[in-house]
This record gives C-alpha cells, structure tokens and sequence, in this order.
C-alpha cells in the first residue's frame, strides 16, 4: 500500500525510483529492511498511465553459505 495514496494518472504520479523491502513486522514499518533500490534519472522518469499497471522484478542470487 502506497504511503502518501494511490498511484494515478490524475494525480500526475511520476514514477522515479523503486525498492525491493522485506517487512518482518507489519506493525513496526521503521523495521523494513531495503534489500536493494534504484532511482531513474530526469529522462527516464514515467508518468503513471490511465491504462497501465507498475511492475517491477528483481533476479536475486543467494549465496551458499560458508
């Protein structure tokens, strides 16, 4: 769930950044660890579309342990 509301085309939303999160504790949200994010320059900025939805994916690797 979006903190500041939903994502729209009416509001102009601007999509400039993304963050993969795990959220151990959903009633403690200052616990979220950022496992990886990245923020688009100016020209690769996207408005959200009327008829579109925002994915994003992630390929993570794990490591064998030690």
């Amino acid at each position: 769930v979006p903190v500041a509301g939903s994502l729209s085309n009416a509001m102009n939303s601007k999509v400039y950044g993304v963050a993969l999160v795990a959220s151990p504790d959903t009633d403690a949200p200052s616990r979220d660890v950022i496992i990886s994010r990245a923020y688009y320059s100016a020209a690769e900025q996207q408005l959200k579309q009327a008829s579109g939805q925002i994915v994003v994916s992630w390929k993570l690797k794990f490591l064998p342990s030690a």
